[in-house]
């Protein structure tokens, strides 16, 4: 099976790489069938690493994407090239120069948020952070999502990028503003992909309270005191907050297409796709 992927359509320079994956493609059984690639979901592990894998191979990754333990918090981790494993083409680990390998296919030595090594295939060591930033090639930052919006943004030049995991408690909380902050030079351009639209995403009054400045992100509700939120209209606004100029916002709604997207709020119990994005 071909892993199924979309390549973000957006303004970013040729330099930057980035993808999204999608459902299809993948080893994973009912209910996380297709390409699930999170191990922390109930997933059985083996179909997960070899799922990731095949991602790695089917993408040509120069190393193994850095995946985080993701809270729904504002915390954005800077990643460098020292702590990530380089991967042969079928996405198999490299030996280091004396011969071991200075990680596995499982994600069991990224990196810590202090830059050591460690971590479990259950995930329970990976970094604790919603969004990643490298100004390194060959550094593969990653995001799972399911609903939530994945944004990647990238410099003018593309010598800096970082992608974000943005759920109304991310945007909430500033993730947005903390990822646009670890550019030396402004981020410039930024992608927001597939998340649940307001079609679907019905949300209380404590949500709502969250966000008083964007009354028109929100629409009345099918029930008493509930709302429907547009969160790619919050995520746009909150990019152009931070001075980003060139913003790409798909119209696609996770919840709307069981057949390419995972749906947290849909299905419950569900895989995740991901957002990757490097320095070619």
């Amino acid at each position: 099976m071909t892993v199924a992927w979309e390549e973000p359509d957006w303004s970013a320079p040729a330099i930057v790489r980035a993808a999204f994956t999608l459902r299809g493609g993948g080893f994973s059984s009912p209910p996380f069938d297709g390409l699930n690639l999170a191990n922390h979901v109930g997933d059985d592990v083996e179909s997960v690493l070899f799922n990731r894998r095949k991602l790695v191979s089917a993408l040509s990754l120069p190393a193994e994407p850095v995946w985080m333990n993701q809270v729904h918090s504002e915390q954005v981790i800077e990643v460098t090239s020292q702590a990530v494993p380089p991967v042969n083409a079928d996405g198999s680990l490299l030996p280091a120069a004396d011969g071991s390998l200075s990680g596995t296919a499982d994600g069991s030595l990224l990196p810590t948020a202090d830059g050591s090594l460690s971590g479990t295939a259950d995930g329970s060591l990976l970094p604790t952070a919603d969004g990643s930033y490298t100004r390194e090639p060959g550094v593969v930052l990653a995001v799972f999502v399911a609903d939530c919006l994945p944004i990647i943004l990238a410099s003018e030049s593309g010598d800096e990028i970082a992608v974000l995991h943005a759920g109304w408690r991310g945007l909430a909380s500033g993730i947005v503003a903390q990822g646009a902050a670890r550019f030396s030079s402004p981020a410039t351009y930024a992608w927001v992909g597939p998340g649940i639209g307001p079609c679907h995403y019905e949300v209380g009054s404590d949500v709502r309270r969250q966000f008083a400045d964007y009354d028109n992100a929100f629409s009345a509700g099918r029930d008493e005191d509930h709302w429907m939120l547009d969160i790619k209209q919050i995520a746009l606004a909150e990019l152009q907050s931070q001075g980003i100029r060139d913003i790409s916002v798909g119209d696609r709604c996770t919840y709307c297409d069981p057949g390419r997207y995972y749906s947290a709020r849909r299905d419950a119990e569900c895989g995740r796709m991901a957002a990757l994005v490097w320095i070619g």
